[in-house]
């Protein structure tokens, strides 16, 4: 296993600010020179004609990130997955 360097703490200060992303689709995803793209989306319900209500699919992010972010995405989706199936070596942050 090769060493890792300890990850950089993170400011208090700093994740204030942090927007909070909802998503229901994940549409596409990709990879291209060492970054590795998913854009998400969001079902919006409207009413452009009175009485009738309807949902369109809007983009609400564009992820980037390098191979080690995509791990650690992969971990805490995989951790997520643990705690909702109830497995006994699942661990809350």
């Amino acid at each position: 296993m090769p060493d890792r360097r300890p990850a950089p703490q993170r400011v208090a200060e700093g994740s204030a600010p942090a927007p909070l992303i909802y998503f229901d689709i994940v549409p596409n995803f990709g990879f291209n020179v060492g970054v590795a793209n998913v854009t998400l989306e969001a079902v919006r319900f409207t009413m452009p004609v009175q009485g009738t209500i309807t949902g369109e699919r809007v983009a609400v992010a564009h992820l980037r990130t390098s191979v080690e972010g995509l791990r650690q995405l992969k971990a805490a989706i995989e951790g997520i997955e643990a705690m909702i199936q109830g497995a006994p070596d699942s661990k809350k942050n």
